[in-house]
């Protein structure tokens, strides 16, 4: 876990499922994110397996930003492998 005055970042896992298919989903961030492409929970669910993975190997991949005040889970950031860049982006 990463902290700030304001927010925690956790690594999604298993659990987050729901959250990060609704995020990936999201008009703004599907736009920016998948060009605009609708991808399944199925695809998702790869982002969950694969983001495992690079935390155990890299200790890099997608954390949820949660919000301290109310605990809510605004967002996400991090570092993902993207354009065969040896180096995540």
């Amino acid at each position: 876990m990463l902290e700030t005055q304001r927010l925690y970042l956790l690594p999604f896992g298993a659990e987050d499922l729901s959250l990060l298919h609704g995020l990936f989903t999201h008009p703004f961030i599907r736009k920016h994110l998948w060009d605009d492409l609708e991808i399944d929970m199925d695809e998702s669910e790869k982002f969950i397996h694969a983001n495992r993975k690079y935390f155990h190997f890299y200790r890099w991949g997608l954390w949820k930003i949660i919000w301290k005040e109310g605990l809510q889970e605004v967002g996400l950031t991090g570092l993902w492998p993207l354009f065969e860049d040896p180096q995540p982006q």
